[in-house]
């Protein structure tokens, strides 16, 4: 998906190394990519997380309603990039509509949760 306001899909071979890691995962019994940017993580004994996948530099609330607009259904953002920024606005944003704004290594870290614990998870680095 690249919108209007300069949402960008991640390089295919991001994707595919999250793959690897989210498959080699005990919680996670199975995925699907319905969409380049969409992936769908089945888990054991937890809900299903619709995952929308980005490489935007600045993701902005206005980004997340965008998102939200097309995929409503989601429970998490993950942004590939290790100098892509979200903004703390966004990170509220996301939040009161029950996503989870991850990056690549929080997303593999909140996958083993649920709930709240899942859309407020930090990596041990951050507690």
């Amino acid at each position: 998906m690249t919108g209007n306001l300069g949402i960008h899909p991640p390089q295919e071979s991001a994707v595919r190394q999250l793959l690897v890691y989210l498959e080699r995962t005990k919680v996670v019994s199975g995925i699907e990519r319905p969409e380049r940017s969409l992936l769908i993580v089945h888990r054991i004994k937890k809900s299903t997380v619709r995952t929308f996948l980005t490489d935007t530099y600045i993701l902005g609330t206005a980004d997340l309603f965008e998102v939200l607009s097309r995929h409503p259904d989601i429970n998490a953002i993950v942004n590939f990039s290790l100098w892509n920024l979200p903004v703390q606005v966004t990170q509220q944003e996301c939040l009161a509509h029950e996503v989870g704004l991850f990056t690549f290594k929080e997303f593999l870290g909140a996958i083993h949760y649920s709930g709240k614990r899942f859309l407020t998870y930090e990596p041990p680095r951050r507690r």
